[in-house]
């Protein structure tokens, strides 16, 4: 049993320790409704005005603002967009690994098989996906996605 936790380092002492700012809870017993309404409430936190920020700069980063969030900088919005949507994706990572017993590479590997293709012609264009293996097959029923539809689009001349 795994436990998921969102963490930080500070630095104390001369020493950098890990300090737990939430913990999930158990990796197989994981709420990701829960997930997704903290990914929700992080962005909305991040996207308000910035009250008595000090501006600091260091190191090729400015701090735009500052606000007490766990010792925390409010970094600039695209920035703060893009370390949230990595660390969202690394735990999809984690998750599907987890649900399937395979390695991500393995995943991607198979998965990038699965292609969306457009044919078109004299009497209109139509987009389809190609067939899936039984693999694919396999993994999408593992992660509870639903396989997508083999004809997405018709289109007639």
């Amino acid at each position: 049993m795994r436990c998921l936790q969102v963490a930080h380092n500070r630095r104390v002492g001369g020493v950098t320790r890990a300090e737990v700012l939430l913990n999930l809870g158990r990796e197989d017993q994981l709420d990701v409704e829960g997930l997704r309404r903290l990914a929700g409430s992080i962005t909305r936190y991040a996207d308000g005005d910035c009250p008595d920020g000090a501006e600091v700069a260091g190191e090729g980063l400015e701090v735009v603002c500052s606000r007490p969030f766990g010792g925390a900088f409010v970094l600039e919005q695209r920035i703060r967009s893009h370390i949230l949507i990595c660390w969202l994706a690394l735990l999809l990572v984690r998750l599907a690994e987890r649900q399937t017993g395979q390695t991500w590479r393995n995943l991607r590997r198979e998965l990038e098989r699965l292609h969306l293709v457009t044919l078109a012609g004299a009497a209109g264009q139509v987009q389809q996906t190609t067939r899936l293996t039984d693999p694919q097959r396999e993994i999408l029923a593992q992660l509870a996605v639903e396989p997508p539809p083999r004809l997405t689009s018709l289109t007639p001349a």
